[in-house]
C-alpha cells in the first residue's frame, strides 16, 4: 500500500512537472506573440509618425508659399495703387491746366 502511494505521488509529480513545462511553453509562446504584436504596433506607429511629419512639413511649405504669395500680392497691389495715384495726379494736373486755359479764354 505504501508502494502504491509512492507510485501515485511519483505519477502526480510527473504530471505536475509536465503541466509546468506546458505552462512555460504556453507562457513563452504568449510572450513571443505579445512581443511580435508590440513590434508590429511600434512599426505602425513609426509609419504614422513619419506620415504626420511629412504632412506637417508639407503644411509648413504651403504656409510659406501662401505667405510669399500674400507678400507678392501686397507688393503688386501697392505698385498698382502707386500707379493709379500717379495717373490720378496726372489727370488732376491736366484738368487744372484745362481749367486754367478755359479761365484765360473767358
Amino acid at each position: 500500500e505504501l508502494r502504491d502511494e509512492v507510485r501515485l505521488e511519483r505519477k502526480r509529480a510527473c504530471e505536475f512537472e509536465q503541466a509546468a513545462k506546458d505552462a512555460e511553453i504556453i507562457g513563452k509562446e504568449s510572450l513571443d506573440s505579445s512581443l511580435r504584436k508590440l513590434h508590429q504596433d511600434v512599426a505602425r506607429l513609426e509609419t504614422c509618425n513619419q506620415e504626420l511629419r511629412d504632412e506637417v512639413r508639407l503644411e509648413r511649405k504651403r504656409a510659406c508659399e501662401f505667405e510669399q504669395a500674400a507678400k507678392d500680392a501686397e507688393i503688386i497691389g501697392k505698385e498698382s495703387l502707386d500707379s493709379s495715384l500717379r495717373k490720378l495726379h496726372q489727370d488732376v494736373a491736366r484738368l487744372e491746366t484745362c481749367n486754367q486755359e478755359l479761365r484765360d479764354e473767358v
